[in-house]
């Protein structure tokens, strides 16, 4: 694992005596390779998006304006091409990196076989012949660029490793322009594994949505799930992948599962986890994270049946019902795991590396389920006025209830991360992990807004996790940007002046517009437009 006093790879380093990559770009009949050059939004320019929307008051005007500039100033910054190999030595810190930020998340591959199969494909990208080779070949580009974008934030906020993730990404696009054209095989479904993560990453939901879909469809061609995992570890360990990945896609998304009650979650095969002393995962790991990921879309499935036709008081109760039970089945899940380690409440000096990592991801995924069952509570508290609406006493306490909870996971998760990067400091730079900080931040920024434009004093600790929550997520260039950002989020008049626009916050952090409430409508339609978010943590 490389350290941060070890130099980072320069892109303006001269490299002369490196070979450009030879191979030729493979085109696919009737299909025009199209390359994205769109600018990717970080939390902190769709943050000021807001800010350049509105019109500030007198004694923030100069302040908000000095850190507009700069953020403008960074989204507008021309990107570093690279136009040169990487070194050998290069290209492995960067497939290292991929397997010490996702390994323990999604194994696709086996990091043993697959730094050998790097090394083998680097030497020999001139001489790609065959249709498997290329696809090794572009699954190596792809795990590069998403080492690359795991070293820092996932948002390719202008860091120089993201010209990388750019670079490889671009090379892979050029062997494997058109995956719909490929015949099913499991080396194609492995590349467009990493290429649908590649695409959340860059928060290009709609294509890495496509690219899921036909991974899953391979998979079922490919008969994966009917697979003896004792004859065959690599699918075992695909379909295994397979399977939780949709599945928290699907979530994480708001949409259904691709994979139907038809095929049964895999049971883990433990050689298939167990053959790596650095990456090994436990099968307690494995099937902790299976339950999650079948409890949260079965979730999804049964809320989206509530009574949108039913009267919103009954609907709220009923649905906040529906989430406690699923949140106590979330605690049971936990503490039903035999390795003590993942029950833990917290680290333990005397954990391991490995069992930092496995308490890690599946700690943060734990408190990202109860922030997303909760936050349509929280929505409906602290998005709209409901001074004008006559709520009964239980549903107002069921509102109550859903609102703290959700505000109690939201406030989980920045200490999560800190403490997992005072032993591990890369473990918490990738996209999984500013993901969840940016979900949880969306969430106390509203609620403070919400307090301070009714004139109500955000409690300090909650203003104190939002900062600390937004120092790791690496959203911008400067410095000096982020400080006086940090600054502005303490700020009473500011949150005021945030919190009577919360339209646009949601419209910023969730691409979707939901106006408040008409003096003709009622709590009805203000919960109907709420639920439409369960689940719902990306832009889509």
């Amino acid at each position: 694992m490389r350290s941060r006093k070890q130099p980072r790879v320069s892109v303006e380093e001269d490299r002369s005596d490196e070979k450009e990559d030879a191979s030729p770009p493979s085109t696919a009949t009737g299909t025009p390779q199209q390359e994205v050059k769109e600018h990717v939004p970080t939390f902190l320019e769709r943050l000021y998006k807001i800010v350049g929307e509105l019109e500030p008051t007198p004694g923030l005007e100069d302040r908000v304006r000095s850190v507009l500039k700069l953020s403008c100033a960074a989204a507008n910054a021309e990107p570093v091409v690279a136009s040169r190999h990487l070194t050998e030595e290069q290209m492995l810190q960067y497939v290292a990196d991929y397997f010490n930020a996702y390994y323990v998340i999604l194994p696709f591959f086996d990091p043993d076989t697959w730094i050998r199969k790097a090394k083998t494909a680097w030497r020999a990208a001139d001489n790609q012949v065959t249709l498997s080779e290329s696809l090794d070949l572009a699954i190596v580009y792809m795990l590069i660029a998403l080492g690359s974008c795991g070293s820092f934030s996932a948002s390719f906020s202008g860091f120089e490793d993201s010209v990388w993730s750019r670079e490889y990404d671009a090379r892979a696009q050029k062997i494997v322009p058109n995956p719909f054209e490929r015949p099913p095989s499991l080396r194609l479904l492995q590349y467009l594994a990493v290429k649908t993560l590649h695409k959340m990453a860059q928060n290009n939901f709609s294509e890495a949505y496509m690219y899921s879909g036909l991974m899953v469809r391979n998979a079922v061609v490919l008969g994966l799930h009917l697979v003896d995992p004792a004859e065959d570890y690599e699918k075992h360990r695909a379909w295994y992948s397979v399977y939780i990945f949709e599945k928290y896609w699907g979530f994480a998304a708001g949409r259904p599962s691709s994979i139907g009650l038809e095929y049964p979650p895999p049971i883990p095969y433990p050689p298939a986890f167990h053959n790596n002393s650095i990456y090994a995962m436990s099968t307690e790991h494995c099937l902790i994270r299976l339950r999650l990921c079948d409890l949260s879309i079965k979730f999804l499935t049964s809320s989206a049946l509530i009574g949108t036709n039913k009267a919103a008081h009954q609907s709220i109760t009923k649905t906040l019902q529906l989430v406690v039970d699923a949140d106590n089945q979330l605690e049971e899940i936990i503490q039903s795991s035999k390795d003590p380690h993942l029950k833990a409440f917290q680290i333990n000096p005397d954990f391991t590396d490995i069992q930092c990592r496995e308490w890690y991801w599946i700690r943060l995924f734990y408190w990202f389920i109860k922030l997303i069952l909760y936050r349509p509570f929280l929505f409906t508290s602290h998005y709209f006025d409901l001074t004008e609406t006559h709520i009964p006493p239980d549903t107002l306490n069921s509102l109550v209830i859903g609102t703290q909870r959700c505000l109690e996971a939201a406030l989980a998760i920045p200490p999560i991360v800190a403490e997992i990067n005072s032993r591990l400091e890369r473990c918490q730079l990738n996209w999984f992990s500013n993901t969840y900080l940016e979900c949880a931040s969306v969430v106390i920024i509203l609620y403070c807004a919400s307090l301070a434009s009714n004139n109500q004093t955000p409690p300090q600790t909650v203003i104190q996790a939002m900062c600390r929550s937004y120092r790791h997520m690496n959203g911008c260039r400067e410095s000096k940007l982020q400080d006086l950002t940090i600054d502005l989020l303490k700020d009473q008049s500011f949150l005021a002046m945030l919190g009577a626009n919360r339209q646009l916050l949601v419209k910023c952090f969730f691409g979707a517009s939901i106006d408040p409430p008409s003096p003709h409508e009622d709590l009805d339609a203000l919960w109907n437009k709420t639920l439409r978010l369960i689940g719902f943590q990306v832009i889509c």
